[in-house]
């Protein structure tokens, strides 16, 4: 049963027995047609056929339509031979319609397959950026409207701040501020800033929901439309507590050594491999006699007696042999006069732990003897923060011209210079070139006033490549308080600051593509769309110009949809043979990348135009939708190889969008340009479908009031042959009497179900509540009435419950029925018939149940088809159209009905209703 269901309802088996249908109607259509339209019918079934099975349905229908029809109803009839010009035209007409409604559905169905996937992408690639924004959870990323509201809330900002979306949208920003920082009015004066500069960075603290306070850096960048309205703002926000303490920490400590070294009355050295002198304090050139300048880079050979300098030597080398430390108390002569240090030296390493030096502390015990111990241990101390600076800092000291007097291996390494190349020259060897003159100048104010410098600043190693540093500069300054030298600390920041690039980069890149997302789903214009989508990517990439081009294969030209091309700008329409080699657009990759335009060969006169416009670097990316070229996103740069692989990456994915909006625009257009040709043929078929069905109604009422009249006669003159010649009639003329009378009685009947039928099909029904215990008792007791011959039990389950129905409607399809299940019981048997109603989910199903001859399962859907009969009119007398009234009245009343059946188990009949509001209610 399930196999032959699924083969009904395949696409060739309905054009089959749409087909089938549509020459049925014929027939019955053609007393009134005659020979008039012979194929106009059979326009349905390739419509219907076409728009449900497609293409191939549709051209089925239209083949087997065009036989029939040929066959049945175009002279010479029952012949495919043709023999006139009229009936050839109609016969192609026809066929010419079958054709191109069969290919018209198969368009509309294509174009919304393709508009359904193009959504899909879009929707997918929205839900992309969703979830990659919602998944950054180390920032908080939200909205603003133009007045500072919130609209939009990201995990990152519910972990940060403590607040749950539906806590925050809607609410002023402000909320995260100190009630200082509110009363200095800085969330409106950070909105200003940002809206006149773009963007506003700022650090400060920041509160959370729970009222704690974090250090938090900020970047608000204002929000336009295309129309260059502010509608907004975008905030990203990240907890910076722990770097400032940190760098709070390292300042302090490194206060604290330069106090100690310089506060100390001990001598404190560094000599290296050579024994010369690297770094000395105060107290070491008060011990020598000798400013530091003198003593830096000499060796002990240099500056005291041999026979001493000889003693120290050899300490010092025990120390860089051995790796240990020792403490010795050395006889030095200072002014004239020999006084007794105890020295402690240590192994001075790099970062490698390579020994690469001694780092010594020497103290006078003739006037701090007493404090030997604990100088020791101070010495001690001050040896591992200086191991410890030296290890994490990038150490350079100058002298107050700004020449390099000595730097560590940390700014060897970073900056890829050697010592010997770094030592007398001065920063300018790795500036950049990123920062202005003015920021140096402010630089060098503030550290010549004695005052520490604070900044961060790009430089540039021996390879070419930039790095970043933290730098703090300190100036060293004399009895004077003028700068002697300055001693600049710094800190490798790069990765942080490529990591805050990329992350900006990628903000701007996500919010470009979500723009160009919100163009394609707001349905703009292609050209609204390519102009919305260059202004952000001007932003993004480093291009001076762009365009939108869309070709024209077939007319070979190209159209500027929009930005400019040199000097051509939007709506411009050029050859493409000027601009591009034809044979390019057929066989291309999806990126065509020139770094240079001078070093092509051979140019095109549109890339000699580009060119000539100052114009140097070529991004051509393909706007491709199902493998086929619709134009190019072209970007261009007065730089040389202006784009990296990330730009290229990006301008494909803008250009992946732009593809899928134009696309969707032209489907939507030609999608439209369809549909409004159906709904007028559509419109044109009813019209005339409409005018053939009056027709039909017309001809229907006068066919039943012509057929009635002699149907009368032949009932009322056999009648009246059997009452006054019957006694002359032989049992065979009797029974021919009789059987005239019958079947004209029949005939009669099968008339006016017939128009019962039809009534049914035209008849306006308006569904009302009704009682249906009423209904039943009315038609059991009027049905008991015409049973006097054959009685029948009938049992019924009151209370019966409301239903929504049409009640002449209803009362004859329980007449139908019921007179069914007392007319199919065999002749030995009493006819009981058992009524009951049931809820089911907001409908009433009412059983009728017989203890009849039964229905075998496979005719269960057959029986309620016209002039269907399973039984011989003298076994079981009916025109076979009764139950067929029951379904249509059941579908006319938003109804159905089914039975449940087996041979020789009797029937179960049931009529499903909606339940009225009184049911519906006592439903449990």
């Amino acid at each position: 049963m399930a196999r032959a269901k699924q083969l009904l309802q395949s696409e060739y088996s309905v054009a089959v027995l749409a087909t089938l249908f549509a020459l049925l109607l014929r027939f019955l259509l053609t007393p009134l047609l005659r020979e008039n339209a012979p194929l106009l019918v059979f326009v349905l079934p390739v419509m219907f056929s076409a728009w449900y099975g497609g293409f191939r349905a549709g051209l089925l229908a239209t083949g087997l339509c065009t036989l029939f029809g040929t066959y049945f109803f175009i002279p010479p009839y029952f012949s495919l031979q043709v023999t006139d010009a009229v009936n050839l035209t109609r016969i192609s007409i026809f066929v010419f319609e079958g054709l191109f409604i069969s290919w018209l559905s198969q368009s509309l169905r294509s174009a919304r397959q393709r508009a359904e996937k193009a959504f899909a992408i879009l929707k997918e690639s929205e839900e992309q950026y969703r979830l990659l924004v919602e998944g950054v959870r180390d920032y908080a990323i939200f909205g603003l409207d133009a007045n500072g509201y919130i609209t939009s809330w990201n995990s990152g900002a519910e972990v940060l701040k403590g607040y749950k979306a539906a806590e925050v949208l809607g609410h002023h920003f402000s909320i995260f501020y100190p009630e200082a920082a509110i009363a200095q009015n800085k969330p409106a004066y950070g909105l200003q800033v940002a809206i006149a500069e773009g963007h506003y960075t700022d650090e400060g603290w920041r509160r959370r929901k729970d009222g704690s306070l974090f250090w938090a850096s900020v970047v608000i960048t204002a929000l336009y439309d295309e129309n260059q309205k502010l509608y907004g703002f975008s905030k990203v926000t990240r907890d910076i507590t722990e770097r400032r303490r940190s760098e709070q920490a390292l300042q302090e400590s490194y206060n604290l050594l330069e106090r100690v070294i310089e506060e100390t009355a001990d001598a404190v050295f560094v000599k290296d491999l050579q024994g010369k002198y690297q770094l000395v304090n105060s107290a070491t050139a008060r011990v020598f006699g000798k400013p530091k300048t003198e003593i830096l880079g000499k060796s002990d050979l240099e500056l005291i007696p041999l026979k001493q300098a000889i003693a120290l030597q050899k300490i010092d080398r025990s120390v860089i042999e051995t790796g240990i430390s020792q403490a010795s108390e050395e006889p030095l002569l200072v002014a004239g006069e020999v006084r007794i240090f105890l020295t402690s030296k240590d192994p001075c390493r790099d970062a490698e732990g390579n020994i690469v030096g001694v780092i010594g502390v020497a103290r006078d015990l003739t006037e701090r003897i007493q404090a030997e111990m604990a100088q020791r241990q101070l010495l001690k101390d001050l040896s591992d923060v200086k191991f410890a600076l030296d290890q994490a800092a990038i150490l350079a000291t100058t002298d107050s011209h700004g020449v390099i007097t000595e730097v560590n291996d940390q700014f060897c390494q970073i900056s890829q210079f050697s010592r010997a190349e770094l030592i007398g020259q001065t920063h300018r060897l790795i500036n950049s070139g990123y920062h202005s003159q003015e920021f140096f100048r402010q630089l060098w104010s503030t550290i010549t006033q004695g005052e520490v410098w604070q900044g961060e600043i790009k430089n540039r190693a021996k390879d070419g490549t930039s790095y970043w540093v933290d730098t703090t500069i300190v100036p060293f300054l004399d009895e004077s308080g003028k700068p002697l030298q300055y001693l600049a600390v710094r800190f490798d920041i790069t990765t942080r600051k490529q990591a805050e690039a990329k992350l900006q980069r990628s903000i701007q890149r996500l919010e470009a593509v979500h723009q160009i997302d919100q163009a394609i789903l707001s349905l703009e214009a292609p050209s609204a769309i390519a102009h919305s989508a260059l202004s952000h990517l001007s932003n993004v990439l480093p291009c001076n110009q762009s365009a939108v081009v869309l070709f024209d294969i077939e007319a070979a030209e190209l159209q500027i949809l929009a930005g400019a091309i040199a000097n051509d700008v939007a709506g411009t329409v050029l050859p493409i043979r000027d601009r591009f080699p034809i044979a390019m657009l057929w066989d291309r990759e999806p990126i065509w990348y020139v770094q240079d335009l001078a070093d092509l060969p051979q140019r095109s006169v549109g890339l000699e135009q580009i060119l000539t416009a100052g114009y140097h670097s070529f991004l051509a990316i393909a706007l491709t939708v199902e493998n086929s070229v619709l134009g190019d996103l072209i970007l261009l740069a007065q730089a040389r190889d202006a784009f990296s692989a990330e730009d290229q990456q990006i301008a494909q994915e803008v250009a992946s969008q732009l593809a899928i909006a134009i696309q969707q625009t032209r489907l939507r257009d030609q999608l439209q340009g369809y549909t409004n040709q159906l709904e007028q043929r559509v419109a044109e078929r009813t019209t005339a479908l409409e005018e053939a069905i009056d027709g039909l109604e017309t001809f229907s009422y006068s066919v039943s009031h012509d057929l009635r009249a002699p149907l009368r006669s032949m009932q009322g003159l056999s009648q009246a042959l059997l009452e006054d010649y019957g006694d002359r009639l032989d049992a065979i003329g009797q029974r021919y009497a009789q059987e005239i009378s019958a079947s004209a009685q029949q005939a009669d009947q099968l008339v006016n179900d017939l128009l019962d039928y039809g009534r049914l099909s035209r008849a306006e029904i308006i569904v009302q509540p009704l009682n249906l215990t009423e209904l039943v008792t009315t038609v059991v007791e009027k049905t008991e009435a015409e049973w006097q011959a054959r009685p029948a039990m009938v049992t019924v389950d009151h209370p019966l419950p409301e239903v929504m129905g049409h009640r002449l409607t209803l009362i004859q399809a329980l007449l139908n029925l019921l007179n069914n299940a007392v007319k199919f019981v065999p002749p030995d048997r009493q006819p009981q018939i058992h009524i009951w109603a049931e809820l089911r989910s907001g409908w009433v199903r009412l059983w009728i149940e017989d203890n009849g001859i039964g229905i075998a399962p496979q005719y269960h859907e057959r029986i309620f088809q016209a002039f269907e009969r399973l039984h011989t009119r003298q076994a079981y007398p009916g025109t076979g159209v009764g139950l067929a009234i029951v379904r249509k009245g059941a579908e006319r009343m938003r109804g159905r009905v089914g039975v449940e059946s087996a041979l020789g188990q009797g029937s179960r009949f049931w009529l499903e209703l909606q339940a009225g509001e009184e049911s519906s209610t006592a439903e449990p």
